[in-house]
Formats: C-alpha cells, structure tokens, sequence
C-alpha cells in the first residue's frame, strides 16, 4: 500500500522481473497470478493534453505492476519523450491553447500506450533508452506515499509527489510540489490534475507561493475545457504544498486536508470547503443555491457535500474553483507536512495523526520510513472509514531527526 521516496535499487534491477517474468513453478500457480485488466480512464483527450496524459497513464500501469512511485515516475517521462515522434501515440509537447482542441479518440489511443509499454521498458534494460534516475535533488525532500481503494468500489483519488523540478526537466533550486486529488463522481478530474499540476506548476513563472497559485487557476482553467469538450460530470478537491528551503505554501480546493507537524503536535492549517461552513453556506445561498439536509449532512442543491472543487462545471456558480493560499515561512521547528484525503482526515485528528506517526516511528526502525503514509491510512480504516484513502508525508527533516524525536537519539545524517 505504501510508496517511497527513495529505493536502493536501481530502476533497471526493479524493471528486469517485468521484461524477463520467471516462469511460475506450476500450472497452479500460472492459474492464481493476478490479471491486470486495463479500462481506458477516459474517452477522449487532446492533442496538448496526450503527453500528460500518457505519462500518467504509464506511470498508474508501472505502479499498478509493482514499481516504486518514483521509478514509475521517471520511466513515464522518458517514455513520452522516445514516443515524441510517434504519430499513432503523438506524446511531442504540444503548446496549450483556449480556442484549439484537436480531438484524440483516447479509447482506442490509451490501448495504444499501453500496449508500448513493454517494448519500451526492453529498451531501457537493452541501454537503447537512458533514464535519469541519479538526479542530485531526489532526495532533498524525502516522503511517503499511501493509497487504499478500501470499501469503495472505485478508487477515485490521485496523488503527486515532485521532490525536485529535475523531474519535470527543471534546475534544482530546492522546490518540491506534492498534492491529493480527491475525486468524485468519477475519476476523470483527480487524473487531469494529477497528470497535469506538475508541468503546469513548472511553466509557472514567479514566487513560490504565487507561482503555486497561478498552477491552481490555470489548472481549473485546463480542466474545466476538457469538462466541456468531453462531458466529464465528475469532480475533484486538491490540497496541495509548495516547499522550499524558505517557505511552505499550501494551496486547496475542497475538503481534502493539509497539516504540518511540528515537535509536539500536528496542526491542520486547510479549512474544509464544506457547506456546514456558515461563510460558505452564504456564498452558495447567495449564487443561487440551496442547502438540503441529506444523510446526516448539508449538500448543495441535495447533491455535493463540497462548495468548491475542480471540475464539477455543471454546479457553477454554487460550486467554485477558487483555491485558498496559505504561506507559512519556514523557522527549522517544521518535521513533516501531511496532505490527506477526507477519508483520512473525517476520522483522525490532529492528535492522532500525531499518535499514529509516534507509535509507527517507535516500532520501526528509520529504514522503514516509507510505511508512516500507510500506517496512517491504517488508522482511518480502523476508526472506520469506508473511503477511499491517500496520505502523503513529506520530510522537512532528516528522517533520522524524525526518528530522534521519538527517540532521544542523535540523528546522524
């Protein structure tokens, strides 16, 4: 369930048992291993948005085989960019504009993709495709990533985890951007975001705080015309942070959380965009809406428990877009910032996130730092949450600072 930030082995050494499967030790065994079966995520896309898409597309299929978050992630890039030239696949970077949409029949073009996908990791293990996996700002921000489809019958959250802009073909000037999707009603939104933030957020010129602003925006504006062009009636919320040595900045939409975790406790600093919030509550009576009483909580027009969120165009006005900023500068006290989805954050609180984080850190040893994100979805599941479920922890310290902490021990890296 959990995915690391980092891994000792290299990413030819992890994608060998892909290329070259060892046989099963007995027909028995052929028979149980599992199948996994592939649904386009969508059925349409465009021209400026294939090479998003299509990485992200790679990279859910490797994470979906076994492969490291990270790994997944490099591979996917370097996938798009030895597919630039390809006209059936048509990855080449292509400049976004407002008034063009060329049509791509993604029901058809996803199976494509994925159907690359083996030939390319070949390549790759033959040496013919080189991929960049000892970039010097991987381990600048070390996390931890958990995702749990739990009772749901879908899992309808995404997530993002940038340690450094080398991943996205940038300088490493010690930024890193990480970010929950939490979607509904579909997926449709929470993977646009995902697939997209990161060369949105690198695009973006200015400070780190507006620069992560000005992504949300633009990013809403991306979604809400794929939305149209290809009738997507789903949604997302999204909280995400921007960090760098100076600062944190936190941006969200939604009902997905962000807290930070400081020597003594884990503090929420996102408020739930939610219709029991009487300021918001106003905004939607105001645009028009009502707020109806419905399974123990107030939904706008009867339907969405949200007052703002990506996507959702057929609720506008009622439902907005606009993100809430929040920047913090960094003082050295910071351990952790922890992004999670409602499913997490309805059932734990702040005091038990940070329980949780102490009870993992003092039966673990540090090298096993990449569990914390899975032990917390854990603990939602045992407070009851049916959800789907996603955390993402990011280290502002050492990891063995973080285990001192705990432990009374002299961190030694």
């Amino acid at each position: 369930m959990a995915e690391t930030g980092d891994d000792e082995d290299t990413i030819i050494a992890q994608i060998r048992p892909l290329v070259n499967p060892q046989p099963p030790p007995n027909p028995e065994a052929q028979a149980s291993a599992p199948v996994i079966r592939f649904r386009p995520p969508f059925i349409g896309t465009s021209a400026h948005d294939a090479r998003g898409d299509a990485a992200h597309l790679v990279a859910e299929n490797l994470v979906q085989q076994g492969l490291p978050h990270l790994s997944a992630f490099l591979l996917a890039r370097a996938f798009v960019d030895s597919h630039a030239s390809s006209e059936e696949l048509r990855t080449v970077s292509v400049p976004f504009k407002d008034d063009e949409y060329d049509s791509i029949d993604a029901s058809v073009w996803c199976r494509k993709v994925v159907a690359a996908i083996p030939a390319f990791l070949s390549s790759v293990l033959n040496g013919e495709i080189h991929v960049a996996e000892n970039l010097p700002g991987l381990s600048q921000y070390r996390y931890s990533v958990a995702a749990d489809r739990n009772r749901r019958q879908k899992m309808e959250d995404r997530h993002i985890s940038i340690p450094t802009m080398e991943l996205l073909g940038g300088k490493n000037d010690g930024t890193g951007l990480f970010g929950v999707f939490d979607g509904h009603g579909g997926a449709e939104v929470a993977i646009y975001a995902a697939a997209h933030l990161p060369d949105v957020f690198h695009e973006t010129q200015g400070a780190l705080f507006d620069k992560l602003k000005q992504s949300l925006e633009e990013l809403d504006r991306r979604v809400a015309i794929r939305c149209k062009k290809e009738h997507w009636k789903s949604g997302s919320t999204a909280v995400c942070v921007a960090v760098d040595e100076k600062e944190i900045c936190y941006g969200w939409v939604g009902d997905s959380a962000g807290y930070l975790m400081r020597s003594t406790e884990v503090t929420k600093v996102t408020k739930d965009h939610s219709p029991s919030e009487e300021s918001e509550a106003k905004r939607v009576e105001a645009a028009g809406g009502i707020l109806v009483w419905l399974q123990g909580e107030y939904r706008v027009n009867g339907i969405l428990n949200l007052t703002r969120s990506l996507g959702d165009i057929a609720g506008r006005p009622m439902i907005i877009s606009d993100a809430d900023m929040l920047k913090m500068e960094r003082d050295g006290g910071e351990y952790l910032v922890i992004l999670a989805c409602d499913g997490v954050s309805d059932v734990l609180t702040s005091a038990q996130i940070y329980e949780t984080i102490q009870k993992y850190v003092e039966s673990h040893e540090s090298t096993e730092y990449q569990g914390i994100a899975g032990a917390l979805c854990a603990a939602a599941k045992d407070e009851g949450s049916s959800d789907n479920l996603t955390a993402v922890i990011v280290f502002l310290k050492t990891v063995d600072e973080l285990w001192a902490l705990f432990s009374q021990e002299t961190p030694n890296d």
